[in-house]
């Protein structure tokens, strides 16, 4: 993993102490060799971006490899050697064309992927924000077919569905990571 612990406490400082989890997620064949691809210079990790409108609506976005109705938090890594709050910066701004002001670091959840006896660490590392606009607009047109907005409601229901429908052990960890989320910000705003 190349983000560095000093760079962790940087971003602990600024955004508060994350809530801690540890999980074991199994993944298909394929998506073992996609995270595997995605390990450029040893690369372990995400930071998922659960950007509110303020008006019980989250942005999410569609992979141009999604069905219909599979939508998900955004998400992206930090280079080697770039600071944590400009790659966050960055990666939400390629994702939906927003420009974000972070709110907290909410959560790091570690995981483990594992397929037959292949297994990988990863930590996604989960960020709550707010946009400087509501004109969702995706800058990495490659990698991200669609942005919009939906409510927690739809989230929780409909989309929630469509990702457990898919049996892809990637989109069955956005479920569950998408599910704490909605658990801790019931907490923490209550």
């Amino acid at each position: 993993m190349y983000i560095q612990d000093d760079a962790l406490l940087e971003l602990e400082s600024l955004y508060g102490r994350p809530v801690e989890m540890t999980w074991r997620q199994e993944i298909t064949p394929p998506e073992m060799q996609m995270l595997k691809a995605s390990q450029k210079n040893g690369r372990s990790h995400d930071f998922t971006f659960f950007i509110s409108d303020g008006n019980d609506r989250v942005a999410v976005i569609r992979k141009h490899q999604h069905q219909p109705g599979v939508y998900r938090a955004p998400s992206g890594g930090a280079d080697p050697e770039e600071n944590l709050v400009e790659a966050i910066l960055r990666e939400a701004w390629e994702e939906t064309g927003l420009k974000i002001t972070i709110d907290r670091y909410l959560l790091r959840l570690k995981v483990i992927f594992y397929c037959n006896e292949i297994s990988v660490p990863w930590t996604s590392h989960i960020i709550t924000a707010k946009p400087d606009t509501l004109m969702l607009s995706p800058v990495d047109r490659t990698e991200i077919k669609e942005a919009k907005w939906v409510t927690w409601e739809e989230l929780q229901g409909p989309i929630r569905a469509s990702l457990q429908n898919s049996n892809l052990g990637l989109l069955q960890y956005r479920v569950n990571l998408t599910d704490a989320v909605a658990t801790l910000l019931t907490v923490k705003d209550s």
